[in-house]
């Protein structure tokens, strides 16, 4: 079956996510097909080269944890690998609000919160202003 995704979407998608080639046959961690199917879910990628870098980061940081878990060294991670899981979770976190698909803790701004107001704004001779 073909690729939806051209050569530079995939690339677009591997370069945000942080997808390399993980052994001698130059194969990524995600195949192709992979990141193809999250672009045409709807659920996950829904046609959005951004959406799908988040879903491909969810996988990676995934496969990550389930690869060190059951590593056969039965030793843990590896600092090297501890830092790498936790890269996937920082750019996780960044796509995430970047594409308003962050969960978890609710995060305002000042303005919304309306505490950008000194007290000089909130009083004038005629009345008390309330900006809520």
């Amino acid at each position: 079956m073909a690729l939806t995704l051209t050569s530079d979407q995939i690339a677009y998608i591997r370069d945000n996510a942080g997808d390399y080639v993980q052994d001698s046959d130059n194969a990524y961690i995600l195949a192709d097909a992979t990141l193809d199917a999250i672009y045409l879910n709807v659920s996950w990628g829904n046609y959005d080269l951004d959406r799908c870098v988040v879903f491909a980061l969810r996988r990676l940081r995934a496969r990550m944890a389930q690869r060190f878990a059951t590593s056969s060294s039965g030793t843990g991670y590896t600092e090297q690998q501890q830092q790498i899981f936790e890269h996937y979770g920082l750019l996780l976190d960044e796509w995430e609000e970047r594409t308003g698909l962050a969960t978890g803790q609710i995060r305002t701004g000042l303005l919304l919160q309306h505490l950008d107001y000194d007290v000089n704004d909130l009083t004038t001779d005629a009345h008390t202003y309330v900006p809520w």
